[in-house]
């Protein structure tokens, strides 16, 4: 009697069972809540690293690598460099350039406003036939070239944007500039002398791996240089050493000792608001250039750029 009570006793719970499973099926609150249960835990690990693991990484960059290369010994790429370089006239939307007989002016064809009729002119497809893919990638093809019989200027006018301007840079004999390539414009040069331009490469600082920038790419004099900024080009000495934002740097005298630095504030960088570092430069006597707006870099915010960021670093690599 006993086994036959503890039997009935099971079928009639497997009975209520069953009828509770059929009201659950038939309520979609409980049929949708076990499937929430059994994957919300994991939703809500991968949520989280995904906005909590950008800002930890660039807390670790902030506290922990960046004050590791402020540390490191500086790049200095030519120490024979003699530092002459000055702006022959301040930055405008439009600039005069002065050519004689014997010089020749290499100009991206949109950036021509007028020239005289007696000038002769001519099309040079790469600025430099020893790096095609840096003219490329730096948009210094099809130039213009030229010359003229007697002393006459060619107007130039900036050609990135409204708030683009142009300023004429000079770059004495023994001396060289190290430039971003989509700050170039246009070169002044001797006719049957171009411009040397020499690629440095430094794989051997810690800097360059964290900035991702092993070449350099350097100018040298002499020569005068159009070169392009968003509201101006300044240009300034480097004295005892100075910093200035990494975004706005456009170039600098190639005997100056060059490294990163943290920036200043370290919420502005994780909001994407700032570089990690910003360059620094001398002690020296040699000059260094940027623009008055830093336009052309822009943070990644608190979660990056995607595939720009990825393509942009990769152009940082070969200095372009």
């Amino acid at each position: 009697d006993g086994a036959a009570a503890l039997d009935r006793q099971r079928a009639a719970l497997r009975g209520a069972i069953a009828r509770a499973e059929d009201a659950a099926r038939g309520n979609w609150l409980l049929w949708i809540r076990r499937p929430l249960l059994d994957v919300l835990p994991t939703a809500l690990a991968i949520l989280a690293a995904a906005i909590l693991g950008p800002a930890l990484l660039k807390a670790a960059a902030y506290f922990l690598l960046a004050p590791l290369a402020a540390r490191r010994p500086p790049i200095r790429l030519l120490a024979a460099d003699e530092g002459r370089v000055e702006k022959v006239a301040p930055a405008g939307v439009s600039q005069r350039v002065e050519l004689g007989p014997g010089q020749e002016l290499l100009i991206l064809p949109e950036a021509v406003q007028s020239t005289p009729h007696h000038a002769a002119k001519r099309t040079q497809w790469l600025l430099d036939w020893t790096m095609p893919l840096g003219s490329l990638a730096s948009g210094m093809v099809a130039l213009i070239r030229i010359r003229v019989e007697r002393a006459d200027s060619v107007l130039v006018s900036a050609t990135g944007g409204p708030l683009a301007e142009v300023a004429l840079i000079e770059v004495g004999r023994g001396s060289a500039l190290v430039l971003r390539p989509r700050a170039l414009r246009g070169i002044v040069q001797p006719v049957g002398r171009p411009v040397r331009i020499t690629r440095h490469w430094r794989l051997g600082h810690l800097s360059a791996w964290l900035t991702l920038r092993f070449r350099f790419l350097v100018l040298h004099g002499p020569a005068v240089l159009a070169v392009e900024g968003a509201r101006g080009v300044r240009l300034e000495a480097a004295g005892p050493g100075r910093g200035v934002n990494r975004a706005a740097t456009l170039g600098f005298s190639a005997g100056l000792p060059y490294r990163v630095s943290r920036s200043e504030a370290f919420g502005a960088y994780l909001l994407g608001r700032q570089e990690l570092y910003n360059d620094s430069f001398g002690p020296g006597s040699g000059r260094y250039l940027y623009e008055e707006m830093p336009l052309g870099e822009r943070g990644g915010g608190l979660w990056g750029r995607g595939l720009r960021g990825v393509g942009d670093a990769a152009l940082k690599l070969f200095g372009l």
